[in-house]
């Protein structure tokens, strides 16, 4: 568990790269901004892989991507992630805004608002479990309807 008051509450990247197999991260919150759990900012790099999970993580005061927010021309690539009870003003699992990203073997389920926000270039989504489903207003949203990759494919 972890708080900021601006970005990442557990884990905070900018022009970084990082890989994590097999992690945790629970009640984490940032009060201001995006990413409670991981928040990837200006051209990072982020690998979650393993069993790794987001439980009960926030981003409050308007922040995006209650889990885990990538932004600022960075990548994430993330595969087997449980997110599980997470918040935020939009994208209460993921929040990828200007990004380029792929999910695989999601399970996705009991997060607050949307559960994926992809509002990024080129982000694919495969094998989602429990509530990642497609629509604007479902659980993934688009941002807009036109130059803003798949969201999700085989989910």
């Amino acid at each position: 568990s972890g708080s900021a008051t601006y970005y990442g509450g557990c884990l905070y990247m900018r022009e970084s790269t990082v890989a994590l197999t097999d992690i945790d991260f629970t009640s984490c919150v940032t009060t201001e901004s995006h990413g409670g759990g991981v928040s990837a900012r200006i051209r990072s790099s982020v690998t979650i892989s393993g069993a790794s999970s987001f439980s009960s993580c926030t981003a409050s005061g308007g922040g995006y991507g209650g889990g885990m927010y990538v932004g600022g021309s960075s990548t994430a690539f993330v595969s087997g992630a449980a997110f599980d009870a997470c918040s935020s003003s939009r994208g209460g699992a993921v929040c990828l805004a200007d990004s380029f990203a792929t999910f695989i073997d999601l399970d996705v389920a009991n997060n607050e608002n949307e559960d994926i926000y992809s509002g990024g270039d080129a982000n694919e989504f495969y094998n989602c479990t429990n509530s990642c489903r497609a629509g604007q207003y479902g659980d993934c949203e688009m941002a807009t309807t036109s130059d803003y990759g798949t969201c999700p494919v085989n989910c």
